[in-house]
């Protein structure tokens, strides 16, 4: 697989790849380094996951941003937490921070 799109399911990781002919397969791993070390080697990966949360304020820049370019589709664009979050002890915690 040359293009992979990955993105977190109940299961672990759904993961959907395309290689070079155009021919497409779809995979679930438990383990997000059971993907990462069978497909690290892909021309493309493409994580639904926030990398770099934000330490205060109301929304990352980039997902507004996302939002305003993807129009009809702007709320699968999800709100990142902040850091605090990660610390909280339950889901009413971390819905508070």
């Amino acid at each position: 697989m040359h293009y992979l799109g990955v993105d977190g399911c109940r299961a672990g990781w759904l993961c959907v790849g395309l290689d070079a002919e155009n021919h497409w397969a779809v995979s679930i791993y438990e383990h997000f380094d059971e993907f990462w070390h069978r497909w690290r080697g892909a021309k493309q990966i493409l994580v639904d996951i926030p990398i770099g949360l934000r330490d205060e304020g109301d929304e990352r820049t980039c997902d507004r941003e996302a939002r305003m370019k993807i129009g009809a589709r702007r709320s699968s664009v999800f709100p990142a937490p902040c850091r605090k979050a990660l610390a909280a002890r339950s889901y009413e915690e971390a819905s508070y921070v």
